[in-house]
């Protein structure tokens, strides 16, 4: 993933609001990229998102 790509994700967690989504909301000092090897904690960030989707999806 790319930085801006990062940069993007940390924008829209950010824009997120803590009543609808408090879990994310807390672990914001955690999900960003400020000073750690973006790359990777981009990378990182994105696979805790889609492991939560998949794991919270609906059955069909």
């Amino acid at each position: 993933m790319s930085e801006a790509a990062g940069s993007e994700l940390d924008a829209v967690y950010g824009g997120l609001p803590a009543d609808t989504h408090p879990t994310i909301h807390a672990l914001l000092p955690v999900m960003t990229t400020a000073g750690r090897d973006s790359r990777a904690y981009a990378d990182w960030k994105l696979n805790v998102v889609i492991d939560g989707l998949l794991r919270h999806r609906r059955p069909s």
